[in-house]
């Protein structure tokens, strides 16, 4: 690295010449270039004992300073005067173990040109729970400014330069090393009656320190944007020169017409997969699993013309897919890149529908998602009005090529000719990743469709990227990083209010939820029976957006707070029926002709006599209208009659004591959610009868009424 020296140790010392003279020698005899070390200790300017330390074999540079400066300060000094390209903060009290550790520390230096890494080393006491003696490259002090501010006493140095290293992780950059076989004993200790040596801060200098650190969050946070930016900045360097290099090489102007390098863009000749070749990469958590292999198997069944990569983000990256996605999406080959999940499976035509949707505003397209039961499950995304970020699926298929929000998962259509360099941002590990790319897609001025002409199974219970269970703190996470992003910087706020107003499918879900948000209120001179007819209407079209429901049913509740659910109270009715469409069970008739109604998402009847059992006569359909429900019971169509739980229970009679004891232990006279329960009695007291329960049709045990 030229004429100046590798390493600059720095060593603030007073009055311990005998620890300094052994740390120095420790240095010389352990490190493979001593001539490339320089030591520059820091002395106060009356202590001229230590002015006269030196070693033979190491450059040592003295810094003299007047007396009482903070560690802060001291460290300044010391690195203004230094001279080498990886700077060290170290201790006289310290003590290098380790044979040939500037080797092992220079070549982790060496493997990444642009200079910004982090290394600490074994110090035997804290180990790699906390950085003790960064050390850290010249570049890195340049752009922070020095190696730390003055105004640490003598505490949190090293946690305040790991922080900003780990702050730079948070943004994708991962730049800490941790060498556990490099040792510099540590040998400010206090040994344990019963344990290993610990270290001990001072409680009144750490009271000082570590107000200060926290105060200073912010310019580490900027700090790391800096470092990011250079780390960019370079990469972007490499990147032009291999490119220059690749040009170089080009010398036949001719030869580069070629038909791969010719985008045809034409509304007579529609895009197929017979005429446009993409890259399909599948992000998978174990390529080995059989999710994956059916998700491949259906891909080979159903789609032609493609080049696939699979992207193991679990086995390579654990738990950060962006990263992979970006890597597929900088490196293909083709225009249009298809990312696609390993628990779906694609269906016939999928492909097609996908590049059919394509038009020439449009930056990415999603399919409609299908459960295994073969239910539409979602069709884009809208999010909760309280701005957490939290969201929700639209559960209502389009019947054409439609615009929406964003989504939530990595099964689309890019065309990375109109997306130029937007790419998924890294700063998310597992979550919200795909939202982000699908509205800064909007805001660039693209349209982001989904297309029922494109269809996927799930194929997995909860399908996620994640890969298994929900890890709940890295979901927190994220969601915390897109609502500062999207929502707190009114980046959201500015799309409904700017070009989403001019989308008619998106003006819809907006104007809904903003009818939802005032059902909350009602009008001084609309009557209950008014309200209830709005609100009605509403949660009619709400069953497509859930998370509105939720919502509603949430703050419904927080504004009812202890109140009785009186569906009747003049003052409170209107949000204990919001309560009810919102599926909260709530009174709306205590005795109607012999019958309790009671509203939890749809109208229930059920005896009012809690001995009782009821069915519904065949041939009527469920209803969400109250009237329509109460005309039913006046005409007799809901009876009281001996239904499926008076036949069980008569027929329990006839078994035996035994079994009608099981029945009444269960406590199911009257209530069908106790049917299932008591049958793994009936079948333990061995009767011949109840041998075959499947052949039983019982009610729904989760419901305790038939429901209209």
């Amino acid at each position: 690295m030229g004429s100046r020296p590798t390493f600059s140790l720095i060593v603030p010392s007073r009055n311990r010449i005998d620890q300094l003279q052994c740390f120095l020698e420790s240095v010389a005899a352990t490190a493979a270039c001593p001539a490339e070390i320089e030591v520059v200790g820091v002395f106060d300017e009356d202590d001229t004992a230590s002015h006269m330390v030196s070693h033979s074999r190491l450059n040592v540079r003295r810094v003299v300073v007047q007396p009482g400066l903070t560690m802060g300060a001291l460290n300044m000094a010391g690195y203004e005067a230094s001279s080498g390209d990886i700077i060290m903060l170290l201790n006289d009290d310290v003590v290098a173990r380790t044979d040939g550790w500037d080797e092992q520390i220079h070549k982790i230096f060496l493997a990444h040109p642009d200079g910004i890494m982090l290394v600490h080393t074994n110090d035997t006491l804290l180990r790699e729970h906390l950085c003790v003696f960064p050390a850290v490259s010249r570049t890195y002090c340049e752009l922070a400014g020095g190696i730390c501010p003055t105004g640490y006493r003598r505490y949190r140095i090293d946690d305040h330069i790991e922080d900003v290293f780990n702050l730079l992780g948070a943004l994708g950059q991962r730049r800490t090393v941790y060498l556990p076989e490099v040792i510099f004993q540590h040998n400010n200790s206090v040994q344990q009656r019963h344990g290993p040596p610990i270290y001990l801060s001072d409680p009144a200098i750490l009271a000082l320190d570590a107000p200060y650190f926290d105060a200073l969050l912010p310019e580490r946070k900027e700090g790391a944007l800096k470092l990011l930016g250079h780390i960019e900045d370079e990469m972007r360097e490499q990147k032009t020169a291999a490119r220059r290099r690749l040009l170089a090489t080009i010398t036949d102007s001719p030869a580069l017409r070629v038909a791969d390098r010719l985008r045809i863009e034409s509304r007579a000749q529609p895009r197929t997969s017979a005429n446009t070749r993409v890259t399909i990469g599948v992000l998978t958590g174990d390529n080995r699993s059989d999710n994956c292999r059916l998700c491949l198997d259906a891909l080979q069944a159903h789609t032609t013309n493609f080049d696939l990569v699979l992207l193991d983000h679990q086995r390579h990256a654990p738990g950060h897919a962006p990263a992979h996605l970006n890597c597929l999406l900088q490196g293909a080959r083709s225009d249009f890149v298809v990312l696609l999940h390993d628990s779906v499976l694609v269906e016939p035509g999928w492909l097609d529908g996908l590049l059919a949707a394509m038009g020439s505003d449009v930056g990415a397209a999603t399919p409609v998602w299908r459960h295994r039961n073969g239910k539409w499950t979602s069709a884009g995304v809208t999010f909760h009005p309280d701005g957490s970020g939290h969201y929700g699926p639209v559960l209502e298929a389009p019947k054409q090529p439609s615009a929406i929000f964003t989504f939530c998962e990595p099964v689309l259509l890019i065309d990375r000719g109109k997306c130029g360099g937007l790419c998924f941002e890294e700063t998310y590990r597992q979550h919200f990743f795909t939202l982000d790319f699908g509205l800064r897609a909007w805001e660039r001025g693209l349209r982001v469709v989904c297309t029922p002409a494109a269809s996927v199974t799930a194929i997995a219970p909860n399908p996620g990227i994640h890969g298994g269970a929900l890890d709940q703190q890295t979901f927190e996470r994220d969601r915390l990083i897109f609502a500062a992003e999207w929502i707190e910087s009114g980046r959201l706020s500015a799309l409904e209010n700017g070009m989403w107003r001019e989308v008619p499918e998106l003006c819809h879900i907006l104007a809904l939820a903003k009818e939802a948000d005032q059902l909350l209120s009602r009008g001084h001179a609309e009557t209950l029976d008014d309200y209830r007819r709005r609100a009605n209407r509403v949660f009619s079209a709400l069953e497509q957006t859930p998370i509105h429901v939720s919502s509603l049913l949430e703050r419904g509740a927080r504004l009812l707070g202890n109140q009785p659910l009186n569906a009747a109270d003049e003052q409170s009715g209107h949000l204990v029926w919001l309560l009810g469409l919102s599926g909260r069970q709530v009174v709306v008739k205590e005795d109607y002709r012999g019958y309790r109604i009671t509203l939890s998402g749809q109208f229930w009847a059920t005896p009012s006599d809690p001995g009782g059992f009821f069915t519904r006569s065949r041939g009527t359909c469920p209803s969400k209208d109250l009237q329509s429900l109460l005309t039913r019971i006046d005409a007799g169509l809901v009876k009281r009659s001996m239904g499926n739980g008076e036949q069980l229970i008569s027929w329990a009679h006839a078994c035996g004591k035994r079994v009608w004891s099981c029945l009444r232990h269960r406590g199911v006279l009257g209530l069908w959610r106790g049917l299932r329960r008591a049958m793994g009695d009936i079948q333990a007291a061995s009767v011949a009868a109840f041998r075959r329960p499947d052949a039983l049709e019982l009610p729904n045990p989760t419901q305790e009424a038939f429901r209209f």
